[in-house]
């Protein structure tokens, strides 16, 4: 009958996890390290006080090796207490076993979980954004009178300057699936790492569908998140709406009215 895994993780994950287990065998002189490398990578005292007390004894008899005769009871006693605590170190590394495999196993399950948590207040975030970005008729008429008010208000060319240079001071949107590493960096929270990061996430697996599947793909923090998001675009369909801006022959239908009326 086939012995069960120790874990939910499977024997082979367990192997690949016992690894350590192989600094006992060599004679007493490395037993130590093994205990301190389970207590360390669960951070659990008792066996990095076990390492310790397996390193004093390894030293021992070194130390006692080069003091003493071959013949002496000293060295004879020191011998039998390094050959002890080797095989004792051996069996103790087989019981610590399954209680380290099952540390390690709900560490892992525990940053599986806090990931997972990250990616729900990502997803959370990107539909609230989508939600307050889907344009009203009311902005959108806002937006049509201001495009007729910039070509018609001719009367007062200081104040067109003045908005000219306002806009060209704000971060504009760029569109993720096209930028460059250089129009990346200027959105906040993107550094130059992230920014190349990105640009070779997209071209190793493709253009990026959304914004969830851009955060998720580039595992982005949730503050990178929330000061990225209002900077990048993904799709061009707003931009190709019809009515978004006034065509160029609505452009010049409205200069020309304006100069008979004038």
């Amino acid at each position: 009958m086939e012995k069960p895994s120790i874990t939910q993780m499977g024997k082979k994950w367990e192997l690949m996890n016992s690894l350590w287990m192989l600094w006992l065998f060599f004679i007493g002189f490395t037993s130590y390290i093994s205990f301190f490398y389970i207590g360390a990578r669960t951070n659990t005292k008792k066996w990095l006080i076990y390492g310790a007390i397996y390193g004093v004894l390894f030293a021992q008899g070194i130390i006692i090796d080069e003091l003493a005769s071959p013949e002496s009871n000293l060295m004879t006693l020191s011998s039998l207490i390094f050959i002890t605590s080797w095989i004792w170190s051996i069996v103790h590394g087989f019981l610590a076993r399954p209680d380290y495999l099952r540390r390690k196993e709900k560490i892992l399950l525990k940053e599986a979980a806090l990931h997972e948590k990250q990616l729900r207040s990502i997803r959370t975030s990107t539909e609230n954004d989508e939600i307050r970005a889907v344009p009203t008729p009311s902005s959108h008429h806002d937006h049509l009178t201001s495009d007729m008010n910039l070509l018609t208000d001719v009367s007062q060319p200081e104040t067109s300057v003045g908005t000219e240079r306002s806009v060209s001071k704000d971060i504009k949107a760029v569109k993720v699936n096209s930028a460059t590493k250089q129009e990346l960096t200027a959105i906040p929270s993107l550094n130059t790492f992230l920014a190349e990061s990105i640009i070779a996430e997209r071209g190793k697996n493709g253009a990026y569908e959304s914004f969830e599947d851009f955060a998720e793909r580039n595992s982005l923090k949730p503050h990178v998140v929330i000061k990225a998001r209002p900077f990048l675009v993904f799709s061009e369909s707003v931009e190709n709406q019809p009515n978004s801006k006034m065509t160029t022959e609505e452009k010049k239908t409205t200069t020309k009215g304006r100069v008979i009326d004038f």
